[in-house]
């Protein structure tokens, strides 16, 4: 427990990467990725390159709600708890981060930890998150939880968010 909330801290107040992943293969030949990574990590290995630049480009984003939310996702940091394995996540982060990517959301607001089918990290840096269901997107402010979305929008992303951070 110690470590998961050493691990927030750091991620909180803006400190640099702290990645500490680890990957396995299943015989199926599913990569799955535990621990705190970095985003490049989606953007240039070859296993999920694929998948991720596919989704990230064919996502269109309503720019109507966009407007809205960019003023308000200033200060916001985010943890994505997410499955290599899953097909939501595949589906949901990089229209996600086509998103945040638009809104001009740094990379440093972002904090990204894999989890395994059982939903671990392997490093219990989720242990204190309650995952259920990947992804979680989670959203903070000032350090305090604003809202989540799981496993996938009730709208869309950009709406859900919009509730979200209208409720902040």
């Amino acid at each position: 427990m110690k470590g998961s909330i050493a691990v927030l801290f750091l991620f909180l107040y803006g400190c640099s990467s702290t990645e500490q992943y680890h990957i396995s293969v299943e015989e199926t030949g599913t990569k799955i990725v535990t621990g705190i990574f970095e985003r490049s990590l989606l953007e240039h290995d070859a296993d999920f390159k694929g998948w991720y630049d596919f989704r990230y480009n064919e996502y269109e984003i309503d720019s109507p709600c966009l407007r809205e939310i960019t003023p308000m996702l200033k200060g916001v940091r985010f943890v994505i708890v997410a499955g290599t394995w899953c097909g939501d996540s595949k589906r949901e982060i990089p229209h996600l981060l086509k998103i945040l990517d638009s809104a001009k959301v740094t990379r440093d607001q972002i904090l990204f930890c894999g989890v395994d089918r059982l939903k671990k990290s392997g490093d219990g840096s989720t242990d204190h998150y309650q995952i259920d269901l990947v992804p979680t997107i989670i959203l903070f402010k000032d350090s305090t939880e604003i809202g989540r979305i799981v496993e996938r929008p009730e709208e869309t992303l950009e709406k859900d968010l919009r509730k979200i951070l209208q409720h902040k």
